[in-house]
């Protein structure tokens, strides 16, 4: 054996991983902790993203549902210290996030970060896995941001992984799953295209169902004015992500974002990201479409291709990528090459190098990163283990 591919195993073995977890643990832990000490005074200490949760909780509650949408940020909410995000989810959403304002802020931005990890944590135990990928899990870089902003990133990524962790034997359910993720219409769309194409009719129906329920919900519960001004606000999201304004980009990761901080004009970058999009659906329907490969590699496909075709992809919707990584692991992972396991790494760090990278030098790396997981995914089944 060379002494790369020793390096390489030694790099991957369990007792590393363990240890390397335990330390970005700690340093996760540290962070929250040292938070308030070096930033002190700063008004999005604590979940600067949640603000927007509890600000619609609080004007749902209070009969100010037409305040809403807009593409300005939330003012003059009470008992919060600082301006909230706009919103831009749709009606469903309102569903999810309605008692937050029961509580005061902190409190409900804890219960909410609570209970994200609860959802992160029943998939693990679903999924009956080693402790060793809880703690990986818990250690992920993505963890510590959805925590530090009070974002649903473990919550989306436990519906698509939930969802595809049940499709084989309970397609129906599996489906009813996946239809949940109407609350994020960004991360929905590939899922029935992908039933259409492994033509799971069952999945399909269990997904038209439960979308169709939500949005019923929503609509009665709400009332039809605010769907209205859900899209009618879809022309000013757009001008945002054109412009960037009270957006933070560099927590885009979309090749869109990438092209526009690169220099070029709107135009360019969506086309650009456009045929990008329709080359990773094209990759993945593929698997999708076979009945030869695995199912592990197509879901782990189909995690980093939900990724890869919104223009509005940010860096806490990442959650899926720890769903991938254990997809394709389970399905190839005593086979893996070197690139594979370097794209691995790449994948659990890459909050951290897109964010990073974006913010210093103007750089989305993202993309890249992305397509190459899906590219060795694609190639990984010649070797994963075939369904029976």
């Amino acid at each position: 054996m060379s002494l790369r591919a020793k390096i390489a195993n030694e790099l991957n073995s369990p007792e590393m991983l363990k240890f390397l977890g335990q330390m970005m643990l700690a340093l996760g832990i540290a962070v929250i902790a040292l938070r308030p000490l070096i930033f002190a005074g700063t008004p999005y200490l604590w979940g600067g993203d949640y603000n927007t949760f509890w600000a619609a909780s609080w004007l749902a509650q209070h009969d100010g549902l037409t305040q809403l949408y807009g593409t300005k940020m939330l003012e003059n909410i009470p008992t919060l210290t600082a301006p909230a995000p706009p919103w831009f989810y749709p009606p469903p959403m309102l569903l999810l996030v309605y008692p937050a304002a029961w509580l005061p802020f902190i409190y409900s931005y804890a219960v909410f970060v609570g209970l994200s990890l609860l959802a992160a944590i029943a998939i693990w135990k679903c999924w009956k896995l080693e402790r060793l990928y809880l703690l990986l899990l818990l250690a992920a870089p993505v963890t510590l941001l959805n925590i530090l902003y009070g974002q649903n990133g473990l919550i989306t990524g436990a519906l698509w992984i939930g969802g595809l962790l049940l499709l084989p034997k309970k397609p129906f359910i599996a489906g009813c799953v996946l239809g949940l993720l109407v609350i994020k219409p960004q991360l929905i769309v590939l899922a029935p295209l992908l039933l259409l194409v492994s033509r799971n009719w069952s999945a399909l129906a269990g997904f038209v169902f439960s979308a169709t329920l939500l949005m019923n919900i929503s609509w009665f519960t709400f009332g039809p004015e605010v769907w209205l001004h859900f899209v009618s606000n879809a022309s000013g999201v757009t001008a945002l992500m054109q412009t960037g304004s009270v957006i933070d980009v560099t927590k885009i990761g979309s090749l869109y974002m990438a092209a526009r901080m690169a220099g070029d004009s709107h135009i360019e970058a969506l086309i650009g990201h456009s045929l990008f999009a329709l080359l990773a659906i094209i990759i993945c329907c593929h698997l999708w479409s076979k009945r030869d490969v695995a199912f592990g590699l197509k879901a782990a496909a189909a995690l980093v291709t939900v990724l890869l075709i919104t223009p509005y992809q940010f860096i806490y919707d990442l959650t899926l990528l720890l769903g991938a990584i254990v997809f394709w692991y389970q399905t190839t992972g005593h086979k893996w090459r070197g690139l594979d396991r370097f794209c691995v790494w790449l994948l659990w760090l890459s909050p951290l190098l897109a964010q990073g990278m974006a913010s210093t030098i103007g750089i989305g790396c993202l993309p890249a990163i992305l397509m190459l997981a899906l590219w060795q995914i694609a190639a990984s089944q010649d070797t994963g283990t075939k369904p029976a």
